[in-house]
C-alpha cells in the first residue's frame, strides 16, 4: 500500500550538508513499544557502546549517532557538542565522556547528582556509568565516585588503590587492581561482589546488572553473581578478548573476530548474525546486541533493533496500515522494522537485487497482520509475512508494485497488471478492456492503476466513492491510494482526492505548487513539492502532518493502529563536508589526500565518498564537485 511503484524522485540539486541516505519519521506512537523510526545510514563507525534500550555509535571522531530499541528510553542522545571523546559509557539514564584532557563530560537524568562532575576532575583515564552512579578511574590508579550511594557503589574500599580499569553495574562495581586481582563493592544481594577465591591475572572486566564476567590474561572468562540469570560462559569458552554485560545476556569477543552470546535468547539477542566481517568490538543493552566489523560495519540483533543500522544509504522506504515498514538500500537490499506480527519484518535470508518495495497488510487496531512485498531486478516477485498467498506461478516481466490489506497487484511491462489474494471486494478483479496501464496502486480493499489514455480505473470496495473518480478526470501520472480514499498526480503537478473524508484527507489545499510525489496513510495525505518542501493533510492527530524537516527527496506513509506515520528520505548532502564544518574546502581536501588508497581495516575512511573501499581520484573528483559552503 501507499506509494507502490513509484520511485524516489531526484527534486534537489546543489550540495546539502550531510551525507545522503538519511531518512526520519513522524506521527504515530500508539503504540509506544515500537520504534518507527527508519534504519540510520552509518556508512563506516569507529567506536560503539550500549546500556539499557540505547546505544551509541560513533561515525567519526565527535561525530555520534543515537539508537534506541524502545522509543521511550530516558537516556538523550548525545550532545551535538559534545566533540571528540577518549572514553565513553552509558548507564540506564545517564551518560559520561571522558574528553581527551583527561576530563568528564556527563549528560542525562540526574535525579541523585550522577551528572555532578566532581569539581576540579582531571586526570581521568576510563569513565562507568551505573544505574543512578559514576565512577571515574584516574591516572594515579584512584577511583572516584559519585551520585546514589544507596547500594554503597560511591564508597570506594580503601583496598582498591592503582587500579587499572574499572566497571559499573546495576548497583555493583570492581575494579582491576595490581596482579589482575578484581576489588568489588556495592550490592552483593545475589552475590554479585564475591569475587571468587584467588582470582587473579584479570586483564578485562563488565558488569550486569546483577552478576560479574571477567577475561584472564589467558583468554578464559570467569563469572560471578546472580545465579537465577543464565549467564555463565560456555563451557570450553577460549581466546576471548572482550565481553559485554546485557541484562541477562553476554557477549564475548575472541581473537579470531568471532562473536560468541550466551544467556536469556527470548528476544533473539544471542542470536549471531552469520557472515559478520571480523569483529573489533561488542556491547551489550538490556536485550539486545551489537558489534562493529573491522570495516566499519554495525550489527544489531535482539529486541527491536535487529538491522537498524545499515550501510548503505536509503532510496525507498513503504510502510502499512499494520505498522510493517520496509526500505530498499542503495545496495538492493532490504531492511524491515516496526510491528512484525507474522513474519513480515523477516527478510528472507536469499533475497538480493531488490528494486522495489512495498508493505500490506489490515490495521492492527482491527487485529490484521502485515506483510512486505519486494520486486527483485529480475522482474520476479517475493512476498513474506501475513496471510498472503504466493505470487501467481510464471509472474515475470514486472516493474512495479502495490499492496492492500489482504491482496497484491503487479504491473507488467506490457502494461497488464496482475492481482492476487483476498478478493472479498473484488479488488482482484482487474477490468478486463481498460488497458494497458502505467501505474498501480492498493488501497485497504480497492485498486486503482492509470490507463494509457491517462484516465483512472478503479476496482473492489466502493463504501466511502474511493472507486469513483471525477468525471472527465485525465492528465494523471501516478496514483495513490489510502484507506477508503483515492489520490491522482496530474501532468501539471496538480493533486486530486476523492473518497473518504472523514479527516479531511481529500481536502487537497490550494496552492499547493508542483507536486511530483504523493503518500497516503490510512487517513491522512503528505505530498512532496518540486522544490523539496513537504506539505500534509488529514490524519488523526498524531503529529503525522506536522513535518519536522526543510526538505525531502522521497516520501511515505503508514499507520501505527492508533494514528498516521509518515516518512521522509533526506536530501543527498554535502558529502565532501568531511569535518562537519557547513563547507567544502581545503580542510577536507587535507582529509582526503592524507587518506589516500586503501581504506584501513578499523576506522574506515571518511574520505571514502563512493564508498568502494579505496580513497582515489574518483572520491577526489566527487569533493572537488561539491567544493564551497554547505546550502
Amino acid at each position: 500500500m501507499f506509494l507502490a511503484g513509484i520511485m524516489a524522485v531526484p527534486v534537489l540539486s546543489g550540495t546539502p550538508c550531510a551525507r545522503g541516505g538519511d531518512a526520519v519519521s513522524w506521527g504515530g506512537n500508539g503504540q509506544s513499544f515500537v520504534d518507527w523510526s527508519p534504519p540510520v545510514y552509518v556508512p563506516v563507525a569507529t567506536r560503539i557502546w550500549a546500556k539499557g534500550i540505547a546505544c551509541y555509535v560513533e561515525t567519526r571522531p565527535g561525530s555520534f549517532v543515537t539508537r534506541y530499541s524502545q522509543p521511550n528510553s530516558s537516556l538523550p542522545p548525545a550532545p551535538s557538542d559534545l566533540g571528540t571523546v577518549s572514553d565513553l559509557s552509558m548507564g540506564g539514564a545517564h551518560a559520561l565522556a571522558m574528553l581527551p584532557a583527561g576530563t568528564v563530560r556527563a549528560w542525562g537524568s540526574n535525579t541523585y547528582g550522577q551528572c555532578n562532575v566532581p569539581f576540579g576532575l582531571t586526570g581521568v583515564v576510563q569513565v562507568s556509568s551505573g544505574s543512578y552512579y559514576s565512577l571515574a578511574l584516574r591516572s594515579s590508579g584512584t577511583v572516584v565516585a559519585w551520585g546514589s550511594n544507596d547500594n554503597g557503589c560511591c564508597t570506594i574500599p580503601a583496598t582498591v588503590v592503582g587500579a587499572t580499569a574499572i566497571s559499573a553495574g546495576g548497583a555493583h562495581a570492581c575494579a582491576i587492581v595490581g596482579g589482575g586481582v578484581v576489588k568489588a563493592w556495592g550490592a552483593n544481594n545475589v552475590g554479585q561482589i564475591n569475587v571468587p577465591t584467588g582470582l587473579s591475572s584479570v586483564v578485562s572486566i563488565a558488569c550486569g546488572s546483577s552478576y560479574t564476567l571477567a577475561v584472564k590474561a589467558n583468554g578464559s572468562v570467569v563469572h560471578w553473581g546472580d545465579p537465577s540469570v543464565p549467564t555463565a560462559p560456555p563451557i570450553g569458552l577460549a581466546q576471548v578478548l572482550q565481553v559485554a554485560a546485557g541484562a541477562d545476556h553476554a557477549l564475548a569477543r575472541r581473537s579470531d573476530g568471532s562473536v560468541v552470546a550466551w544467556g536469556s535468547n527470548t528476544y533473539g539477542q544471542c542470536n549471531v548474525p552469520s557472515g559478520l566481517s571480523p569483529i573489533v568490538q561488542v556491547a551489550a543493552g538490556q536485550w539486545f546486541s551489537i558489534a562493529l566489523g573491522s570495516d566499519g560495519t554495525v550489527y544489531t540483533w535482539g529486541f527491536s533493533i535487529t538491522d537498524r543500522f545499515c550501510s548503505a544509504p536509503i532510496v525507498e522506504l513503504a510502510a502499512s496500515c499494520a505498522g510493517n515498514c520496509i526500505a530498499r538500500l542503495g545496495n538492493g537490499k532490504v531492511v524491515c522494522w516496526g510491528v512484525s506480527t507474522g513474519g513480515a519484518t523477516a527478510v528472507p535470508s536469499d533475497l538480493a537485487a531488490v528494486s522495489r518495495v512495498c508493505a500490506g497488510g489490515a490495521s492492527v487496531a482491527d487485529g490484521g497482520w502485515g506483510f512486505s512485498v519486494a520486486l527483485t531486478t529480475s522482474g520476479t516477485v517475493r512476498t513474506w509475512g501475513g496471510e498472503l498467498p504466493n505470487p501467481p506461478s510464471g509472474l515475470t516481466g514486472v516493474t512495479a508494485i502495490a499492496a492492500g490489506a489482504s491482496h497484491c497487484l503487479a504491473l507488467r511491462s506490457t502494461g497488464s497488471v496482475a492481482a492476487w489474494g483476498i478478493n472479498y471486494y473484488g479488488e482482484c478483479n482487474v477490468p478486463t478492456g481498460l488497458g494497458p496501464f502505467s501505474n498501480i496502486t492498493a488501497g485497504t480493499n480497492h485498486s486503482a492503476a492509470v490507463r494509457s489514455n491517462t484516465a483512472v480505473a478503479c476496482w473492489g470496495n466502493n463504501s466511502s466513492g474511493q472507486c469513483t473518480p471525477p468525471t472527465g478526470l485525465t492528465g494523471v501520472t501516478r496514483i495513490v491510494a489510502g484507506s477508503l480514499f483515492t489520490c491522482a498526480l496530474k501532468s501539471s503537478g496538480d493533486l486530486i482526492a476523492w473518497g473518504d473524508n472523514s479527516r479531511g484527507q481529500c481536502n487537497v489545499p490550494p496552492n499547493l505548487g508542483v507536486i511530483v510525489q504523493v503518500a497516503a496513510g490510512r487517513r491522512h495525505v503528505i505530498a512532496l513539492r518540486s522544490d523539496g518542501s513537504i506539505a500534509a493533510w488529514g490524519g488523526d492527530g498524531y503529529g503525522e502532518t506536522s513535518i519536522p524537516i526543510a526538505a525531502a527527496k522521497f516520501i511515505a506513509a503508514g499507520y501505527d493502529g492508533y494514528g498516521g506515520l509518515s516518512f521522509a528520505i533526506l536530501p543527498d548532502a554535502c558529502i565532501g563536508d568531511l569535518n562537519g564544518d557547513n563547507s567544502v574546502n581545503g580542510a577536507d581536501l587535507g582529509v582526503l589526500l592524507g587518506t589516500w588508497g586503501n581504506c584501513p581495516s578499523f576506522g574506515a575512511c571518511a574520505a571514502d565518498l563512493n564508498g568502494d573501499g579505496n580513497v582515489t581520484g574518483a572520491d577526489l573528483g566527487m569533493l572537488l564537485g561539491a567544493w564551497g559552503l554547505c546550502p
